[in-house]
């Protein structure tokens, strides 16, 4: 069994993700510990709406 997804950031800030396809989708929350990408919070309610899991990336990622 393989699955296929995507990683996205602030580069793909526009992106609509339920509409991607793939099975996953991980979402870069955090850079260092200082900083939280602008796209996150919209990126993870967009792909809440679509059948993807969901996973993030960042060393401080809210989990």
């Amino acid at each position: 069994m393989s699955l296929n997804g995507i990683d996205i950031g602030d580069s793909q800030a526009y992106m609509d993700v339920k509409s991607i396809d793939g099975d996953f989708v991980i979402i870069k929350a955090t850079q260092s510990n200082y900083y939280k990408t602008k796209a996150y919070e919209n990126q993870l309610k967009s792909a809440q709406q679509g059948t993807k899991e969901i996973g993030g990336s960042g060393a401080n990622f809210p989990r």
